[in-house]
């Protein structure tokens, strides 16, 4: 949730930037789709992890550190 919320505030300030300093119109970001971006990204990382990291469950601790699994 932290990286997905630094990912979209750094979006936001360099688009923000953009906007002012070389196109010189007003910035307004649509916040809907910007909360679904965080809400997605989120989501999908929590998903990656509990998909990859499964497997690692049904194994004991040492056997896991040794690399037997």
């Amino acid at each position: 949730l932290l990286a997905a919320l630094t990912g979209v505030g750094l979006a936001l300030v360099g688009s923000a930037a953009l906007a002012w300093f070389v196109f010189d119109v007003p910035f307004s970001p649509p916040l809907g789709p910007v909360g679904w971006a965080v809400v997605l990204v989120t989501g999908t990382t929590m998903l990656t992890g509990w998909v990859a990291g499964r497997g690692v469950t049904t194994h004991p601790p040492l056997e896991i550190l040794r690399g037997d699994a």
